[in-house]
């Protein structure tokens, strides 16, 4: 498992979604919510949502590294997973230009959080041509028995 690559790309991208829950201060939302605790006192509901997208990306992530045996299944949680960080992408967006009030120009993204989807949907990218590669590898052995 650990010797493939598509294992340590899928690592990545669990990293990289997970760790954006305990730093809200990435996400700029405003000046009073440094972490996921006082993010949590205000009970501001859409932010809530977003660190929840941000956990069920990186389960999805550590469920597609643990299933390294089937790899069609991975494949598709990938997918799922590419799907899920550009909703994410979106919807931190949205609520980054509902609460400043700006206009949409990308002058005013804010902190590096907003990029960190992005960042996972790469590394999710590269696991799926990895695995792809992998499959068929064995497809083209399988064959020749």
């Amino acid at each position: 498992m650990i010797q493939r690559i598509q294992t340590i790309y899928l690592f990545i991208a669990f990293i990289i979604s997970a760790i954006p829950g305990w730093f809200l201060s990435w996400f700029t939302f405003d000046e009073n919510s440094q972490n996921f605790r006082d993010m949590l006192a205000t009970q501001d509901m859409f932010q809530i949502i977003i660190v929840a997208g941000f956990v069920l990306v990186g389960l999805l992530a550590i469920i597609s590294l643990l299933s390294f045996k089937n790899r069609l299944f991975q494949m598709r949680l990938n997918r799922v997973n590419i799907i899920l960080n550009l909703l994410l992408f979106g919807l931190l967006v949205f609520y980054l230009y509902k609460v400043s009030g700006e206009s949409l120009s990308i002058d005013s993204m804010k902190g590096i959080g907003v990029w960190i989807p992005w960042l996972s949907v790469v590394f999710l990218l590269l696991a799926n041509t990895t695995i792809k590669k992998d499959d068929n590898l064995v497809k083209s052995v399988d064959r020749l028995r």
